[in-house]
């Protein structure tokens, strides 16, 4: 509230005068406020005073300023050049003359982070504070590129079991762990099958937040086969759409890709037996690939085989089931429709593949008995102990080739296999032999072994012809692995463990065997992850050796 000031006088005669006060009233300019009292006296005598003037002043403010900034709170990303401060203003509805208090925090640090605030303050001169307005500047400080480790260069065979990749991670001083990409020079992903006589570069690169690179690269190459090691399978692999197998041209790949690089190699089509002759079965790649689901393709149906080795008759393909409505060569109906049932024509088709994955395989020379033996790793002269085989091919076979074409080899054998299935004239042989030697040569370089010298003191096993089969599962196994069997008799069974030094590591007995049993083998845990392993398993007709990997997990 504002009080009136309260007059009076002196004067040397009158004592009974009245002072007259002549208020102004309330004034406003803006928030400026006053007020004058004006005081008059005159006397008995008509003396005038000295008027008296009072005046009042104040202001009226209750509104706070308002802080202004020429910028706001936020991140400046990575080692900015210079951190330029904000600048502050403020509006009042009354006071434009007052100074805005800036409080500067400093460049504090934890670590790469950085970070620095400004409060700004202010109050009017009726004491009416502002909201203060803080900003703060973060950025981080960073010029070090991630760390990141790539593994030695591979060099290694086409039969050896090729190396499983693993993005690394790499370590920055900033942001911990940092994700790796991996590009190949060839284009392909990390883990496809790596091209055999050719180095592929894999760059590993890495950037951390503030997009310092870093990157470091290796090298795979995969050498051809050399010396007389040849890579063949059986039928009953190509029939397995989870068989992985080494083919000389592909590297370490699956049955599937083996076969489509075959049947594409002849244009897509395949013909076995005799077109001229209107006795063939036309094998499309289609049938191979044709169905995303691999184990779902034609081929996977059709192989292996079985039934007595003959001629064909007439047109045959799997594509139109009206061409097989005779049982002939495949299965028409029941579980087994679409299994090939001409047990030369299975074989014949094995060779193919055999011979289109393994081109030297088809100037190798047929002998009426030849020994094979399991290597330590491909190329190598190291015979896996107790992996020694004697094959067998009957001399007719022989004899007929080199009377036919000056000399008798695989390319030969495959010829006279077509002949054969053709209805061509093949006297004096007849096609059990033909299909014999051919199951010879598929079974003899199985899974990638090499000729030797028949020996004569060292113990061999001596394999009948005939067809057996296992399948082992799973590839790669952890702590133990599962042998199916799928021979058509019942024999005693012997397993034995290698490792891939030739060292026997196990041995396993099973008295009863027969088709479809399963025998699970407990593996000792002393052993490494990721290594390569050789299972023998022998029957009262022979045996087979088949090699394994152990997981890397």
């Amino acid at each position: 509230s504002i009080e009136t000031p309260t007059f009076g006088y002196t004067d040397n005669c009158d004592s009974d005068l009245q002072v007259s006060v002549e208020d102004g009233g309330i004034q406003t300019q803006g928030c400026s406020r006053s007020q004058t009292w004006t005081a008059t006296l005159t006397d008995g005598c008509s003396n005038q005073a000295t008027p008296v003037s009072i005046t009042y002043t104040w202001k009226v403010d209750t509104d706070a300023p308002v802080i202004t900034a020429d910028s706001q709170s936020g991140d400046l990303g990575c080692n900015p050049e210079s951190i330029v401060a904000p600048k502050f203003g403020y509006t009042d509805n009354c006071d434009s003359s007052s100074q805005v208090s800036v409080e500067d925090s400093g460049v504090q640090s934890e670590g790469c982070s950085r970070s620095q605030t400004w409060t700004a303050t202010i109050s009017d001169g009726c004491s009416n504070q502002a909201i203060p307005v803080i900003i703060t500047y973060t950025w981080k400080v960073d010029t070090d590129a991630p760390v990141i480790s790539c593994p030695s260069d591979y060099t290694l065979s086409s039969c050896d079991q090729q190396p499983v990749l693993e993005l690394p991670v790499a370590y920055d001083n900033c942001d911990g762990e940092v994700s790796v990409t991996a590009v190949r020079s060839d284009g392909l992903a990390l883990n496809d099958p790596f091209p055999v006589d050719e180095t592929i570069t894999i760059t590993y690169s890495a950037e951390d937040s503030c997009g310092n690179p870093a990157s470091c690269d290796f090298s795979v190459f995969v050498s051809p086969c050399t010396g007389d090691t040849h890579c063949t399978y059986t039928q009953g692999f190509y029939g397995n759409s989870g068989g992985m197998g080494c083919s000389p041209v592909l590297g370490q790949v699956g049955s599937q890709a083996m076969m489509i690089k075959a049947v594409t190699n002849q244009g897509g089509v395949v013909n076995f037996g005799s077109v001229p002759n209107n006795n063939y079965f036309k094998l499309l790649i289609s049938d191979i690939n044709g169905n995303p689901n691999v184990s779902a393709n034609n081929i996977y149906r059709m192989l292996p085989g079985g039934g007595t080795p003959r001629a064909l008759s007439g047109y045959n393909t799997y594509s139109d089931s009206s061409t097989w409505t005779d049982n002939d060569p495949l299965n028409k109906s029941g579980s087994q429709k679409g299994k090939i049932n001409n047990v030369l024509l299975a074989q014949t088709m094995a060779l193919f593949f055999n011979t289109e994955n393994d081109p030297t395989l088809s100037g190798v020379e047929l002998q009426e008995t030849f020994a094979t033996g399991d290597v330590t790793y491909c190329g190598s002269n190291e015979i896996v102990p107790g992996t020694i085989t004697v094959f067998h091919i009957d001399s007719d076979v022989i004899s007929y080739l080199i009377n036919q074409n000056g000399a008798a080899t695989v390319s030969g054998l495959y010829e006279l296999a077509n002949k054969a299935l053709g209805g061509g004239n093949i006297s004096p042989l007849n096609h059990s032999k033909i299909n014999s030697a051919v199951d010879a040569i598929n079974r003899g370089f199985d899974e990638c072994r090499i000729q030797i010298s028949v020996p004569s003191d060292i113990p061999i096993a001596v394999e009948m012809v005939t067809e057996k089969d296992f399948a082992i599962y799973p590839v790669p196994f952890i702590s133990n692995f599962t042998i199916l069997y799928n021979f058509d008799y019942k024999s005693p069974v012997n397993i034995q463990v290698f490792d891939g030094r030739g060292q026997l590591i196990l041995t396993k007995t099973d008295n009863d065997g027969y088709k479809g049993k399963e025998m699970t083998v407990e593996f000792p845990l002393t052993y490494q992850k990721g290594q390569l392993f050789f299972i023998r398993i022998e029957t009262n007709r022979g045996h087979i050796l088949k090699k394994v990997l152990s997981s890397t997990n």
